[in-house]
């Protein structure tokens, strides 16, 4: 990933970031609604990689998550503690906090982004599967409130009711 600035007159990118020395494809991104120096993306792979725009070029975490390549993921506008993903593989995940963590490292109200949190936080994740997998791909999904709607390879679109939030 590189982030280059529109006003330099160099053309080359001001920083650049990566995940490894492999060659991974990302395949969507996506900057957290209310902390904008984080950045999830997904991959190829099915993995969610979060950068720190504020920290060295390298990911501050690594989730192994769908089977297939992920589509496309959104935090949830009005509750930005709460992630979701659609795969390849037909499945929609709703990725949601446990609880409040408490740690030093800390924002304003003294929790934890469990997305910058460091591996043995991982486990105050929890994640739903909002219907059952399809077995075509799920190629986009979008939220309001507490619905979440898709639209899969097998030409439908479903519209998810009563989506639990905090």
């Amino acid at each position: 990933m590189k982030i280059w600035d529109l006003r330099s007159p160099f053309n080359k990118p001001t920083n650049t970031f990566m995940l490894s020395g492999d060659q991974v494809t990302p395949t969507c991104l996506v900057f957290h609604p209310t902390q904008r120096h984080l950045i999830i993306a997904g991959d190829e792979l099915g993995a969610l990689t979060t950068w720190d725009l504020r920290q060295n070029t390298f990911p501050v975490n690594v989730l192994n998550a769908h089977e297939g390549s992920i589509n496309e993921i959104h935090f949830h506008p009005d509750h930005p503690d709460q992630l979701f993903s659609c795969s390849s593989t037909g499945e929609i995940w709703h990725w949601s906090t446990k609880n409040k963590i408490q740690s030093i490292t800390s924002l304003d109200n003294n929790d934890v982004n469990v997305w910058l949190a460091p591996d043995n936080v991982k486990n105050k994740l929890e994640v739903f599967t909002l219907m059952p997998t399809l077995g075509k791909s799920i190629n986009s999904l979008d939220l309001s409130k507490n619905r979440v709607i898709c639209g899969c390879a097998n030409e439908a679109i479903y519209l998810i009711n009563g989506v639990k939030l905090p």
